[in-house]
């Protein structure tokens, strides 16, 4: 529900506490908060002084996990709604409407981070934020600004939807914004025409080694098609749809490299017998530990799966479940 209420910054912080939510007194136009040890220190009414301060919500744990997933950028804010999960608590500023979204997950228990931004890089150095994940994680605290405060810019902060923050779990909160930066980043690099039918193979390929899903990746292409104006939207899904595909500029990745070659070299007994069988999921641990160790990307079992049939290996189905014949991790293998 939108609230066409102006409260006084006093009056909010009353309203924002009986919400559950921790009010934190801020400089008037600025986003520090006032006094040391803001961190720990406890709700008081009396910190906040009619319409002489700003007023923000430490995210986290005193808040009931609430989290602010803050979009830097007006081409995060258009493209929130094809990734973000729909929320009812919705705020901004005229000139960036809709610049924060509320959710309430678990990431304050699961990051390491208290704000986590996602920056585009360049030569090595960082440029623009994107988006930010703003949880209040491992006790650090993180704040933001909320309404009636004044923004920098001197527009006042406004609700556009005042109502409850969608709970959602911490995990897909967190790849719903990771999908969303990727898109901001790839954006404006969208192939020109004449090759933009390569370019989504090459990149679902990419993705799929970084262990996307195939629905992730076509959604990805398709909203970046439109975005892009793209005349042939269907040409650049529908050529990511058949698995295959996407198999196959992973697979000619790990073939390249013969990244599956040096862990078969490293992990693996080859010497096990025709009879020995092993679950994909015991040699996908294995596999993963093995990159992790390497600091390599994984992929997803089922890309790595398509990658030993393709070298040969034979997949066979058990009553306890699927694997392969003729090779297993091996002895020493910790993993």
């Amino acid at each position: 529900m939108t609230s066409a209420r102006t409260l006084t910054i006093a009056a909010a912080a009353l309203a924002y506490h009986a919400r559950g939510w921790k009010p934190v007194p801020v400089s008037r136009k600025t986003k520090k908060p006032i006094g040391a040890g803001w961190q720990k220190r406890p709700f008081d009414p009396a910190q906040f002084d009619g319409n002489a301060q700003n007023i923000a919500i430490q995210l986290g744990a005193v808040s009931g996990g609430l989290v602010d997933v803050d979009l830097d950028s007006m081409l995060a804010v258009g493209l929130a709604p094809e990734f973000l999960p729909a929320t009812d608590a919705i705020f901004g500023h005229p000139s960036k409407p809709c610049s924060h979204q509320l959710y309430v997950s678990d990431l304050h228990t699961t990051e390491k981070f208290a704000v986590l931004a996602f920056k585009e890089f360049a030569n090595g150095r960082a440029g623009q934020v994107f988006v930010e994940l703003r949880t209040g994680a491992n006790g650090k605290g993180a704040t933001t600004v909320f309404p009636p405060s004044m923004h920098e810019s001197g527009e006042l902060v406004k609700w556009v939807r005042d109502g409850e923050p969608a709970r959602v779990a911490g995990n897909e909160l967190r790849r719903s914004v990771l999908k969303l930066a990727v898109a901001c980043l790839l954006n404006r690099r969208y192939p020109a025409a004449g090759s933009r039918h390569e370019g989504a193979l090459v990149l679902g390929g990419m993705l799929a080694r970084a262990g996307w899903t195939s629905d992730d990746i076509r959604h990805l292409v398709e909203v970046l098609a439109r975005a892009a104006s793209d005349d042939d939207v269907y040409d650049r899904v529908i050529g990511l749809a058949p698995p295959p595909i996407v198999r196959h500029a992973t697979n000619e990745y790990f073939e390249d490299q013969d990244i599956i070659g040096e862990w078969i070299e490293d992990r693996v007994n080859l010497e096990a017998g025709p009879q020995t069988f092993t679950l994909s999921s015991v040699l996908f641990t294995s596999w993963k530990a093995w990159c992790d160790g390497q600091n390599l990307k994984p992929g997803s079992e089922k890309t790595f799966v398509e990658a030993l049939k393709d070298r040969g290996f034979k997949k066979v189905r058990k009553a306890y479940g699927r694997g392969f014949e003729g090779i297993a991790p091996n002895a020493h293998d910790g993993s």
